[in-house]
């Protein structure tokens, strides 16, 4: 498990390789802070879509920034064992940016999966124009629609409060 957890330089090489071979690189990316059947549905969804599944997880820096102090509730090590623990998950790795543009550009995927609220064109975001527009990749999207941890932890704190 932790030999699938890289840093970005190492997994820039790993990646190369694998384009080399004609491997279909996919890549998702998110906090997972709390992992549930959505984030696991996502993952197996997103590799089905290629031969290898990079996965791009949020610093415990870049998450306080997108959802607040009190977040993330696991900090960035045990949230990447976690998700490398996963069958469907061929590599990890911590990216520390707000939007994962770097670890998109260092991994250089050919398919880069997303929540379906990126679907739709309101909702647009850099690392799909990165992609798309820099990369030459395509963006997809999961069709399960119930994928946050927020909601996970809204639901404990109003059965067991704020305290």
């Amino acid at each position: 498990m932790i030999s699938k957890i890289k840093i970005l330089d190492e997994l820039g090489k790993i990646c190369g390789d694998l384009r080399a071979q004609s491997k279909i690189l996919v890549t998702a990316n998110g906090v997972f802070d709390l992992i549930h059947p959505g984030h696991v549905f996502f993952l197996e969804e997103a590799k089905s879509a290629g031969n290898i599944l990079v996965v791009g997880i949020n610093s415990d820096n870049s998450v306080k920034q997108n959802k607040g102090p009190k977040r993330p509730i696991n900090d960035e090590q045990y949230r990447a064992k976690v998700i490398a623990g996963l069958g469907c998950v061929d590599y990890v790795a911590i990216f520390d940016e707000l939007e994962p543009i770097e670890f998109l550009r260092t991994v250089r995927p050919n398919i880069h999966y997303l929540g379906e609220k990126y679907a739709r064109s309101e909702n647009r975001i850099k690392e799909m124009d990165v992609v798309e527009n820099e990369l030459r990749g395509r963006c997809a999207f999961t069709t399960y629609t119930d994928n946050s941890s927020t909601n996970v932890i809204d639901k404990i704190l109003g059965v067991y409060g704020n305290g």
